[in-house]
């Protein structure tokens, strides 16, 4: 099974984004970014783990879920870099053969396979085609 971590700030919105929650207090998702990511998903054949802070907040969670397939997400961890709650989920689930994290920020540990985006621009086609090349390789 191939997995894809998912942050959402910085990945599928950027302070460009025109849509806001319901009570406008957050940034929704971009269609476009949205768009990218799930095309990304039909080619790489991933499912998507939400280890992004959306994951504890209901009204978050489910405007992610009503957008992309989300199979899981990442335990919290108080005090914790997000890295630590994405080594335990994967400890769990000794099926996924590949897996790649799609975030803005670096608090990962350094063996893990991340692929970095910048809050201003979100998921770029060219980080797709990062990642589909690193699918496609087969490593872990």
């Amino acid at each position: 099974m191939n997995v894809i971590f998912l942050d959402i700030d910085g990945v599928l919105n950027t302070p460009e984004t025109p849509t806001r929650t319901r009570d406008g207090r957050f940034l929704g998702l971009d269609p476009v970014l949205v768009a990218r990511f799930c095309e990304l998903l039909a080619r790489t054949d991933a499912r998507v783990v939400l280890s992004s802070t959306w994951r504890g907040v209901l009204e978050l969670y489910d405007i992610v879920a009503a957008a992309v397939p989300v199979m899981d997400v990442t335990p919290y961890f108080p005090g914790e870099m997000r890295g630590t709650e994405i080594a335990s989920w994967l400890g769990s689930h000794p099926d996924v053969e590949r897996y790649a994290i799609i975030d803005d920020d670096r608090d990962m540990l350094p063996s893990q396979i991340a692929f970095f985006t910048d809050y201003s621009e979100g998921l770029t086609d060219g980080i797709v085609e990062q990642i589909c090349a690193h699918f496609e390789r087969g490593t872990r």
